[in-house]
């Protein structure tokens, strides 16, 4: 996948176990995560303990009452 983007982003959607996976081969750069103001009860949990690393919270963009928070890998440009 890496060598088909050929040096341009790609952008991945789906579920916790998805982004655990390319975290974990460490193939991201950015996350954005869409925060809806919706209470759901329990669920599935965003990332995994084991893909866990001190992202920095690079920008807050707000769009009605959902939010996008974009993250940034520790040790990449934001």
């Amino acid at each position: 996948m890496v060598e088909a983007a050929r040096g341009k982003n790609v952008w991945i959607l789906g579920g916790a176990e998805l982004a655990t996976q390319f975290l974990q081969a460490d193939l991201v750069d950015e996350l954005h995560i869409g925060v809806a103001p919706v209470l759901v009860g329990s669920g599935t949990r965003l990332l995994h303990a084991e893909a866990y690393t001190p992202w920095a919270l690079a920008e807050i963009n707000q769009y009605g009452s959902f939010l996008v928070l974009r993250y940034v890998a520790p040790g990449r440009d934001s």
